[in-house]
């Protein structure tokens, strides 16, 4: 099975990627930013400001979070299918550790500092070593000026590094 995002849903295969269906999402605004499905049946889906489950396939989705606010979540990430980090703007990182029937903030960069990280994508290892890719942006919202970011966290994102990544 195979899901990739689009912005009018997704496109489905579950023949290795030889035919792909497009399954269109009526939940406007709708980006599918990033998708992880489990398994055949169970996934999950973050667009914009939301997070939806599905149990069947992607027929049909239930909005389980909602940021309330404009921090686009861009990344999800399980390690199993209790724990997973979502990722966004101005350094968003949230963690479930109950297939995410509850979503916990761990960090945000505040909406007024001079500098913002915009994480990109985000992978976790186990449930302490993870890493994000993004950008730094710095005088004003979107920035005058940016910098490309690898940082790694050994503490299941409480705190981050940098990575070298210009060696």
């Amino acid at each position: 099975h195979g899901w990739i995002g689009t912005e009018r849903g997704y496109y489905f295969t579950n023949s290795s990627g030889h035919s792909w269906s497009l399954i269109v999402l009526n939940y406007p605004p709708f980006f599918a930013h990033d998708m992880y499905f489990f398994n055949a049946q169970t996934g999950f889906v973050c667009s914009s400001q939301n997070i939806y489950k599905t149990t069947n396939s992607g027929s049909t989705y239930t909005n389980i979070y909602n940021h309330n606010s404009n921090e686009r979540i861009s990344s999800l990430k399980f390690i199993d299918q209790n724990t997973g980090w979502a990722c966004g703007s101005h350094r968003l990182i949230i963690k479930t550790t109950n297939a995410g029937i509850n979503w916990n903030l761990i960090s945000m960069d505040s909406i007024q500092n001079e500098c913002h990280d915009f994480i990109e994508s985000a992978d976790f290892a186990n449930e302490n070593v993870g890493y994000y890719a993004g950008q730094r942006f710095c005088g004003g919202i979107w920035g005058t000026s940016f910098q490309q970011l690898l940082k790694k966290t050994t503490d299941g994102g409480m705190t981050w590094n940098n990575v070298n990544i210009y060696t």
